[in-house]
C-alpha cells in the first residue's frame, strides 16, 4: 500500500501535465492546470521524502550495532 500513496499524486500530476500540453486552453482552465500540476507534483516528492526518512531514519539513530543484535 505505500507506493499507491505516492502513486496517487504522481498519476494525477501526469494527467495534468497530459491535459496542459495537448488540450489548447486558455484563461482559468490552465491556471487550474498548472495548480494541479504543482500541488500534486510537491505532494509527491514530500511524501517520497518522508518515507525516504521514516525508513532510514532509525537505522541512522539507532546505529549499526542494533542491526547486528537483531541477527544473532
Amino acid at each position: 500500500i505505500i507506493p499507491m500513496i505516492p502513486g496517487f499524486y504522481a498519476y494525477k500530476t501526469i494527467l495534468a501535465i497530459r491535459n496542459f500540453t495537448f488540450l489548447d486552453l486558455e484563461g482559468p482552465d490552465s491556471q487550474s492546470l498548472l495548480n494541479s500540476i504543482f500541488t500534486n507534483g510537491f505532494m509527491t516528492l514530500f511524501i517520497l521524502f518522508a518515507i525516504t526518512v521514516g525508513v532510514s531514519a532509525p537505522m541512522l539513530i539507532l546505529g549499526r550495532d542494533m542491526a547486528r543484535k537483531l541477527n544473532d
